[in-house]
C-alpha cells in the first residue's frame, strides 16, 4: 500500500497514525490545536509567521508591561475557549521555556516559535502546529 504513495504522503500518514496511535486524546487536543491555530492564522494563508504570533501575545498580555502571568495567559485561554485552566496551566508551563514565571517575547515566545517550526522554514503549517501542541498539552 506505501509503495504507491509519495514519501511526502507516507509521512503525512505516519504522522496522522501516530498522534492518533500513541498521544492519547489526540482527536480531542487536535480539535483545540486547529481552533487555536486559526486565531492565529490572521491572514488565513494556512501558516502562521512569526509576526503573527507576535500579534497573539500583545493580545494575552493584558496590562501591557511586556510580561505574561500564568493569571493573564489563563484568563486568556478561556475568555477565548482554546481549553479549560488546567490545559492552560500546563501550556503556560510549557512556553515559560526560562521558568522565571512568566512569558515573555524574549526568549520564551522566540523559542516556542522554534519549536513549533520543526522543519525550521520560518512558518509553521496546520500539521507542525497540531503535532507539536498536542505532545505540549499532554
Amino acid at each position: 500500500m506505501f509503495q504507491t504513495l509519495p514519501s511526502a504522503a507516507i509521512l503525512l500518514v505516519l504522522c496522522v497514525f501516530r498522534s492518533n496511535a500513541f498521544l492519547g486524546d489526540t482527536i480531542e487536543e487536535s480539535k483545540w490545536a486547529k481552533h487555536v491555530f486559526h486565531l492565529v492564522d490572521t491572514d488565513g494563508n494556512g501558516t502562521l509567521t512569526l509576526a503573527e504570533v507576535q500579534l497573539i501575545y500583545t493580545r494575552f498580555d493584558l496590562n501591557g508591561d511586556g510580561q505574561v502571568t500564568a493569571g493573564e495567559f489563563i484568563k486568556h485561554w478561556l475568555e477565548d475557549d482554546v481549553g479549560d485552566t488546567a490545559s492552560g496551566y500546563r501550556m503556560f508551563q510549557n512556553v515559560d521555556t526560562d521558568k522565571n514565571g512568566f512569558f515573555s517575547q524574549d526568549p520564551d515566545l522566540t523559542r516556542t516559535f522554534h519549536h513549533f517550526d520543526t522543519d525550521g522554514d520560518g512558518f509553521v503549517s496546520t500539521l507542525e502546529f497540531v503535532l507539536t501542541w498536542t505532545k505540549m498539552s499532554l
